[in-house]
């Protein structure tokens, strides 16, 4: 047998099993995915030329089983999955975890911790959000003087017009010249979405934007976390991981006072003007 077809047979028995194996109990569960999702990345790894086609055949032979969860359906259709996860982000906070795959994602240390993440906390008076998870941001809005969200996704802006129709909020689907400044800036999901070569121009962007004692806070997921294979093989998700001390660097040639915090999964910046 060839690896090639070790590999797809290995696919296959996982699809299969993947709707037979939600009896065990939430610890089992989780093990056996891990387990398994482990051993296609192994599989996978000798043949870096066909990995995406051997995870994009997973994607599809898991539709059946995923596809049930609205949360999963939503994070698995791009433009549904990047552009859309304000959306099912927000639902995933608020459902009871009747499902089985909302409960299986609400109870990853990972989901529990952004859930945390998305609360803003930030004390400035004028903040800029750049992507932020919408839900998070209800009870907290009514105490800033002056807030401006940078949001690409014309959808995302529209889902939160009508969820803060009662705050006044500016949305921007890019910044532009001559925009205000900030004492506080809040991007929860930047780091993950951007390349190693983009980085540095964004970070710098944002920099000039911010007064002097500002503060800009920024999370990255760790590529250590429980769910970063799931992402891969059943939602064909891909994030960009910047090592800590790239990171530091970075920050460093912006002539920026860094703290650095592990918070579980995540990794918490926050720079100093």
């Amino acid at each position: 047998m060839t690896a090639e077809t070790a590999l797809e047979q290995a696919i296959r028995r996982f699809a299969d099993e993947l709707g037979q194996h939600t009896t065990l109990s939430p610890n089992q569960f989780d093990t056996w995915l891990r387990d398994r999702l482990e051993g296609l990345e192994r599989l996978a790894l000798p043949q870096p030329s066909l990995r995406d086609a051997f995870r994009k055949q997973c994607f599809d032979l898991c539709a059946y089983t995923l596809d049930s969860s609205y949360v999963l359906r939503r994070l698995r259709y791009k433009p549904l999955g990047y552009g859309g996860d304000y959306e099912a982000f927000d639902a995933l906070y608020q459902s009871e975890g009747i499902s089985f795959w909302d409960a299986f994602a609400k109870r990853q240390n990972a989901v529990k911790e952004f859930h945390q993440v998305a609360q803003l906390p930030l004390t400035s008076s004028r903040v800029l959000l750049v992507r932020p998870v919408y839900r998070g941001l209800v009870n907290n809005l009514t105490t800033f003087e002056q807030i401006d969200i940078v949001e690409p996704e014309p959808e995302a802006i529209q889902f939160a017009k009508e969820l803060f129709a009662d705050v006044s909020i500016s949305f921007y689907e890019r910044l532009e010249e001559g925009h205000h400044t900030y004492d506080g800036i809040y991007a929860p999901q930047l780091l993950n979405r951007l390349s190693s070569d983009a980085l540095p121009t964004v970070l710098s962007v944002l920099w000039e934007r911010l007064e002097p004692g500002g503060v800009i806070l920024l999370y990255q997921l760790q590529p250590t976390y429980a769910l970063r294979l799931f992402m891969k093989w059943c939602l064909d998700w891909t994030l960009e991981y910047h090592e800590q001390s790239h990171l530091e660097n970075l920050c460093q040639t912006l002539a920026a006072s860094v703290r650095v915090e592990q918070h579980g999964d995540w990794l918490r910046l926050e720079l100093q003007k």
